[in-house]
């Protein structure tokens, strides 16, 4: 592997363990400061949103859950990355990072229960929902580079 291989993987393995990073700390706030960064978010977004009058039928609830998808899909975007620079790119790839979004989740919600939180098996399924929309977002994206590359030439 020649060296800027080598560098382009190592930042592509930092952001993954950057990502993982975000998602385990928040795992460790407990019950209240949870809430309260959720509170945080929805508040502002219910300003924005209400400036062009999109607000209604936003809830907490809704942004705490749509939080945990947009995670994770940093997450398996950014780990089908690393599997593709490291050239394992046919169906076990893909599987690898199914896996990878599973195993985070259940070890997100598994930190949870050990800071005054619960741990729900709805958050891992929207988790790995996250973490396989990630992955499909980026073989959408290499597919479209490819396919524009190929019409260059």
């Amino acid at each position: 592997m020649d060296s800027k291989k080598r560098v382009r993987v190592i930042v592509h393995v930092l952001l993954v363990i950057a990502v993982m990073a975000f998602i385990f700390s928040h795992s460790m706030a407990n019950r209240a400061q949870s809430t309260s960064e959720s509170m945080g978010v929805f508040e502002f977004l219910m300003k924005l949103l209400g400036t062009v009058g999109l607000g209604d039928g936003l809830t907490e609830y809704i942004v705490r859950k749509m939080a945990h998808f947009s995670e994770f899909a940093a997450l398996g975007f950014f780990a089908a990355i690393v599997m593709r620079d490291i050239h394992i790119v046919r169906l076990p790839y893909v599987l690898n990072v199914f896996l990878f979004g599973i195993l985070c989740a259940m070890t997100d919600e598994t930190i949870q229960l050990f800071n005054d939180r619960s741990a729900r098996v709805t958050d891992v399924w929207i988790d790995f929902c996250g973490a396989v929309c990630g992955c499909l977002i980026y073989l959408l994206f290499s597919w479209l580079r490819n396919r524009h590359m190929r019409q260059k030439m």
